[in-house]
């Protein structure tokens, strides 16, 4: 996927095909593309009530969709174009403050590390209004 608005476009078709198929992926439904291309996938999303926990926060069983899925989306940009399983899944909290503007996913897997059988990943996340990030 060279071209950045053909690889928004592939992306925002495997997207909308996971959510038509039902199941857990419907709560992807919110998950707006905004671009990606040769193993990224940048994406947004307002984080909701049916996102988070009877506290209010993030749900972590949630987060881990998020990473699951939209890590699968960008392996679909590398050469190789194919899905994934995530074999392990590592989260940092940094805090726990979902304000009202939501949470942004920034430069989601603009790390990957490709090898034979394993592609290996990182994510930062960011909320919509902050200005520094992790490095």
């Amino acid at each position: 996927m060279a071209a950045t608005n053909g690889a928004k476009k592939f992306l925002q078709h495997i997207l909308a095909v996971a959510i038509e198929g039902g199941g857990f992926d419907k709560t992807l439904s919110k998950l707006r593309i905004v671009s990606g291309g040769k193993g990224r996938c940048i994406a947004e999303m307002r984080i909701e009530k049916e996102h988070t926990n009877r506290i209010g926060v993030l749900h972590g069983g949630f987060t881990a969709m998020l990473v699951d899925a939209v890590s699968t989306m960008a392996l679909r940009t590398t050469e190789k174009a194919v899905p994934g399983i995530s074999v392990d899944i590592s989260v940092t909290y940094l805090g726990v403050d979902v304000s009202a503007d939501g949470f942004m996913k920034d430069e989601v897997n603009h790390r990957i590390e490709e090898g034979k059988k394993i592609f290996k990943s990182s994510q930062d996340w960011r909320r919509n209004n902050d200005k520094c990030r992790n490095p």
